[in-house]
């Protein structure tokens, strides 16, 4: 929660990043997924609630990302 209190300060190095040609920091349309991301918008208990939800998905999801991985090596295994 401690990164909330810093929000606008890091929205504005991202904002000031624009002009850097990031693949990933194109436009003010990225400005506003890390706005949402950082549930700036919402109270301090429904940011609570945002993070910890997702929070439990990263951790379901964890096992399929391991798993991609696994497969990953074993292909690269394979070509060498």
């Amino acid at each position: 929660m401690i990164i909330r209190q810093y929000s606008y300060f890091i929205l504005n190095l991202f904002t000031l990043m624009l002009p850097s040609d990031m693949p990933e920091l194109q436009s003010y349309e990225d400005i506003a997924y890390i706005r949402n991301k950082l549930a700036i918008d919402e109270t301090e208990l429904k940011a609570r609630k945002y993070f910890k939800d997702q929070f439990a998905i990263s951790c379901k999801l964890s096992f399929t990302t391991k798993f991609d991985w696994m497969f990953h090596a074993i292909n690269h295994n394979k070509k060498n």
